[in-house]
């Protein structure tokens, strides 16, 4: 199970569009498998 710190510390890494896959890679390796992004009100789960 990841932590919502790790989350945070692998989008730390992010400075530019050119980190974004790095940051699916590093989301992956602690074992994030999706997301759910409500279009109608942004929220994410």
């Amino acid at each position: 199970m990841f932590t919502i710190e790790q989350i945070h510390e692998a989008f730390g890494k992010v400075k530019s569009g050119a980190d974004f896959p790095r940051f699916v890679q590093d989301l992956k390796d602690i074992g994030v498998t999706h997301y759910d992004n409500f279009v109608s009100d942004g929220r994410t789960k």
